[in-house]
């Protein structure tokens, strides 16, 4: 594919994660010499950790072990070069003599095997039909990406780990509950994960906002909840399955949660979405009179194709694109969203999402690129997702006219993927008329997407910047909270 090519300006980039399968040993007197030598091998439980040169470029790869109550195991993945951490692995099996572990999202595998003293596992690292080798080392010092504004230990408030159970989904869910360590009852805030799978600390790009948010908050005088989403962490359910009134509903089992601990008051709860979690909150805040007060971050004013559009054209114009390529970024896009609106049926959507994609890399002259093949299958697999099927069609509008408590919507001057004048207009003017008196918009100088303090704003500057989110934010979100919910008697 050209650099400007529309095909490529279409494909999701891959975040690094792997997976390993370690082949069996090949002759029948070895296994026992396995077998004596496994009580001198270290535990594979911990970290291991290795260099992956990838087309010229060295990565670092990080691979976290656990081993469960019950034997089995799970992992997660970091690439810190990428500032991508805690990626969490779909599968990791261990044997005596092999160890494997797979990310479905990213279509990236490891294979490999344990030498003789076990300290190191020799394989190859696998994406979109291309093989790398990679050899991970067990190590006591893995590399740790840290920001600045990550909150550390000892805390003056009380953190505790809790789950509860959403009793729609049948699902349990997990995550931290941060209160002030006396007086109470305290007023509560929900946190909402923007789009993605994420934990409960919105693990991005090695930052850790919900952390940061909750922390700050926390030390404000409010009670903090924040949860991994459905299939992270601790949560049960299927994050491939689940679209925004899943999450929604996952978000009202919070509340009830919320609502039954004493030491909450449960005249004063609230909720923070982040992006996506916007939308969430706005129809959990719309389904009931409990909620009093919404921040909404980042949230889209808009139906989800045109976000979509708009951002599409707008990374495409600050990537360099030509007017010519945009053109036919943003044609091939409508082309694509037409197809997954009008096709029901997801399998044959896809096919026919995979025939027009097809069709452009014969024209590009890519049909036997293997590796631009695996990334477009990936990209129709997106595209017709329950989660995108959903947004693409879904407008906020109706929902938001139905919020009555006190609303903050802000956004960063230099979002680009929600943009901050169409969003922040919409959602005042549909508050407003319909009689919401209370309703503050907000949009904040020199700030991303994430609220972070931005250079660009394009999404690939968020790893790079070592601030989590600006202390400017921090504060309207809290001074704006502490004005409308009050402070803990």
């Amino acid at each position: 594919m050209t650099p400007g090519s529309p095909l490529r300006r279409m494909l999701v980039a891959s975040v690094i994660a792997t997976g390993a399968c370690l082949l069996a040993a090949d002759l029948p007197d070895r296994l026992m010499a396995g077998a004596a030598m496994a009580a001198a091998r270290p535990p594979v439980a911990g970290d291991w950790q290795g260099e992956l040169n990838a087309g010229g470029r060295v990565l670092r790869v990080v691979l976290h072990v656990i081993q469960n109550d019950d034997g089995t195991w799970r992992g997660t993945i970091d690439s810190p070069d990428q500032a991508a951490i805690g990626i969490r692995l779909d599968r990791l099996t261990v044997s005596p003599d092999s160890l494997g572990f797979a990310h479905d999202g990213s279509d990236m595998a490891f294979s490999g095997r344990f030498n003789e003293t076990g300290q190191d596992i020799v394989g190859a690292f696998k994406q979109a039909g291309t093989s790398f080798p990679l050899t991970l080392k067990k190590t006591a010092k893995a590399v740790i990406v840290r920001k600045p504004q990550e909150p550390q230990p000892p805390f003056p408030y009380v953190s505790q780990d809790i789950t509860y159970t959403n009793p729609k989904a049948g699902i349990v869910l997990a995550g931290t509950l941060t209160t002030p360590s006396a007086g109470g009852p305290f007023p509560a805030l929900i946190l909402i994960n923007g789009s993605g799978s994420q934990d409960r600390d919105c693990n991005l790009f090695g930052h850790k906002p919900f952390l940061l948010m909750a922390d700050s908050l926390t030390r404000r005088g409010f009670a903090v909840l924040r949860v991994d989403d459905r299939g992270i962490g601790g949560s049960g359910g299927d994050a491939g399955t689940v679209t925004t009134p899943d999450s929604a509903t996952d978000v009202a089992a919070g509340l009830a949660y919320l609502q039954s601990r004493p030491d909450i008051d449960r005249a004063r709860i609230g909720l923070v979405g982040h992006s996506e979690g916007s939308l969430i909150g706005s129809m959990v805040a719309a389904s009931t009179k409990a909620i009093a007060a919404f921040v909404m971050i980042g949230g889209p004013g808009l139906p989800g194709e045109t976000i979509l559009l708009k951002q599409g054209d707008v990374l495409n114009r600050m990537a360099g694109a030509s007017s010519a390529e945009a053109e036919a970024s943003h044609k091939l896009q409508q082309s694509l969203f037409a197809i997954v609106k009008s096709e029901a049926d997801p399998e044959i959507a896809q096919a026919k999402l995979s025939a027009v994609l097809h069709v452009l890399m014969a024209k590009e002259g890519r049909s036997e690129d293997a590796k631009a093949g695996a990334a477009v299958e990936a990209q129709v697999r997106a595209l017709s997702s329950p989660w995108y099927r959903y947004f693409l069609g879904y407008d906020p509008r109706p929902e938001l006219a139905k919020v009555t408590c006190p609303v903050l919507a802000l956004n960063g001057e230099k979002d680009l993927q929600v943009n901050a004048k169409d969003n922040l207009e919409s959602i005042s003017q549909t508050l407003k008329k319909a009689g919401n008196a209370d309703v503050t918009v907000q949009t904040l100088p020199g700030l991303n997407h994430l609220l972070q303090t931005a250079g660009t704003g394009m999404p690939s500057e968020y790893g790079t910047l070592t601030e989590t989110m600006a202390p400017a934010a921090l504060e309207s979100i809290g001074q704006w909270l502490t004005t409308r919910l009050g402070k803990t008697p």
